[in-house]
């Protein structure tokens, strides 16, 4: 009993210094975060300032940008393409991202419900547990890592409490990461090179996949929870 007492205080102590570290990183390094990553010029001249660690910033600023769920990662995936070209700035955006997945999912794992609650509240938490929290979560993380604008580095957080495996959730949501990272670099590539007719045909593209599944969300979740519940039901046999 007195150990688990002493982890619990552990656990405590160390909840409130990452609290801490959190809110003190959002007020001091939000706003700049923000304007230097939609500037991808500006960015760049940062990164070039670092000379040959120039790419571990980039990760590091990736990584960032998962730990801090709310910030636009969008934006540094377009930046990365717009710096580096599409395919090394959809690798280095992935390096980044899985770096700082699996740190998300560690804490979250580590502090459980706490966090999670703390950084993007009750109701929310509450609705994006009902949507990962089956016996196939790796299903479930798989679709909806899928889908354009879903918030997934909170689904992140989010996806430490459940039982899915963390080898299985970090290929599951690695793998579709890939087809939104290779297009926000894309995105970046040819708006550094002025092409501004593919970067327009994407985003039309986008918004109709978008426009569908928002009219059709209802059926999309009702065809996932009988595709879950069926595969739960195909386990308990």
């Amino acid at each position: 009993m007195e150990k688990r007492n002493q982890l619990l205080f552990t656990k405590l102590v160390l909840l409130i210094i990452f609290i801490g570290f959190i809110i003190w990183l959002t007020i001091s390094y939000y706003n700049r975060i923000v304007e230097i990553i939609s500037s991808p010029d500006k960015f760049r001249h940062l990164l070039i300032s670092y000379h040959s660690l120039s790419i571990l910033i980039f990760i590091f600023f990736q990584i960032i940008v998962v730990i801090l769920a709310p910030l636009p990662g969008e934006l540094l995936l377009i930046a990365g393409g717009y710096i580096y070209g599409t395919i090394l700035g959809a690798i280095y955006s992935l390096v980044g991202i899985l770096l700082g997945s699996i740190i998300v999912f560690g804490i979250s794992k580590f502090f459980g419900s706490a966090i999670i609650e703390f950084l993007i509240g009750p109701r929310r938490f509450n609705r994006l547990c009902s949507l990962v929290n089956h016996q196939k979560s790796d299903l479930a993380i798989f679709f909806l890592y899928l889908i354009p604008e879903i918030p997934k580095d909170i689904l992140t957080y989010i996806a430490g409490l459940t039982p899915i495996d963390p080898l299985k959730f970090i290929i599951f949501s690695t793998i579709a990461r890939i087809p939104c990272v290779i297009g926000s670099s894309y995105i970046g590539a040819n708006l550094q090179q002025k092409n501004y007719l593919p970067v327009i045909i994407l985003l039309i593209l986008v918004g109709l996949l978008l426009i569908v599944v928002f009219l059709t969300r209802k059926q999309l979740a009702g065809k996932l929870n009988r595709l879950l519940s069926s595969k739960n039901s195909d386990n308990r046999s």
